[in-house]
């Protein structure tokens, strides 16, 4: 039995070397970065955009958590995986703990399958989008905002980024689709408009079991804020900026991006958001107790997860929790600065997703 033991540890160690080869040199689209200032720590765990991004040819790698250590958390959840990889099944699952924006309609093959109290079609989806203020499809197992649609009514007309469309146009936009969603389109508080008021700004929050309890602690979190460039949707890999929000205050810091760039490639840091001019830094995000108090009685409820990645809009009376992920992108974070000897280093290490 012991022989038995011993084998399945040496296969699955080769299977993860082998899963962590393939998905570090998957992970290594340089084509925003100058070529030249790209250092090749993949033999270390890090693509070469995450090197790009955290310059580590001239910053010390050690000081990183790296692409392949941020995707372990993901292996490791994998049991209860469906619920967060399908936006309509984390709906039903967890619409009964938080706010979450309803789910109208799913799309199939481009074709529309009602699943609320509405009977919607695809011929009456752009009436139905004019009353409720608008609607967002999207794909339902997506990431990186894209291909959404973020469809808004302004003067009894429907728009997309602006630009005004019509039934047709909306119903093609469902035709794109094999596996997609038609949900409410939450509509964001005063504070996040004030900051950038043409995308949806979220917080992204990564809370961890506690070492002795099932619920969860805030181990990160940062401010997520879309730009001219990413608008609507705030995603990082799309240009969106981020901001780290410090756990015990919740007062966001300074803002930059994958884009934000000086003459000498040098990475720029902002206090204020370089296209509306609001203010950031220094800003605390509203209902940040109550925040952290959800995450803790939610976890407690629903202990299926070591690691959640949630992705919350802030509203004027409160929040709501957009979609949940069992992993997060380690760029958006350490582009700031390396945390692997910070708060989500120390985290990572107990749970055994970091080696030293």
């Amino acid at each position: 039995m012991r022989i038995k033991r011993v084998l399945k540890e040496i296969v699955k160690k080769r299977r993860l070397s082998v899963l962590r080869k393939s998905f570090v040199n998957d992970h290594h689209d340089v084509s925003s970065y100058n070529k030249e200032n790209v250092a090749d720590y993949r033999k270390q765990g890090f693509s070469l955009s995450d090197s790009a991004c955290y310059d580590l040819k001239h910053n010390d790698y050690r000081n990183y958590i790296s692409t392949w250590e941020g995707y372990l958390p993901r292996l490791d959840n994998a049991e209860f995986s469906l619920i967060s990889d399908n936006k309509y099944l984390f709906y039903l699952t967890y619409s009964h703990f938080v706010r979450t924006p309803r789910v109208y309609a799913l799309i199939r093959k481009g074709a529309l399958v009602s699943v609320g109290e509405h009977e919607l079609t695809s011929e009456n989806l752009y009436d139905f989008a004019l009353k409720t203020n608008g609607i967002v499809i999207k794909d339902a197992s997506g990431s990186d905002g894209f291909d959404v649609y973020v469809l808004k009514q302004k003067n009894g007309a429907l728009f997309y980024k602006n630009k005004a469309v019509d039934a047709k146009d909306v119903a093609d936009m469902v035709k794109k689709f094999k596996n997609g969603i038609v949900q409410e389109k939450i509509e964001q508080g005063a504070f996040e408009n004030e900051i950038f008021p043409d995308s949806v700004n979220t917080v992204r929050v990564i809370s961890m079991k506690k070492p002795d309890a099932d619920e969860h602690e805030i181990v990160a979190a940062l401010q997520r804020i879309g730009t001219a460039k990413s608008a609507p949707v705030d995603n990082f890999n799309q240009g969106g900026a981020s901001a780290l929000i410090d756990v015990e205050t919740g007062e966001i810091g300074k803002l930059t991006s994958l884009f934000y760039l000086d003459e000498n490639g040098q990475r720029v840091f902002y206090e204020r958001h370089p296209d509306s001019g609001a203010v950031v830094c220094g800003r605390v995000i509203p209902h940040w107790e109550e925040l952290k108090a959800m995450i803790a009685e939610t976890t407690r409820k629903m202990p299926f997860f070591k690691l959640i990645a949630w992705d919350i809009v802030v509203l004027d009376d409160g929040f709501a929790v957009i979609e949940i992920n069992t992993k997060s992108s380690m760029n958006v974070f350490q582009i700031h600065r390396g945390l692997r000897s910070e708060r989500l280093g120390e985290y990572y290490r107990r749970a055994g997703y970091l080696t030293d």
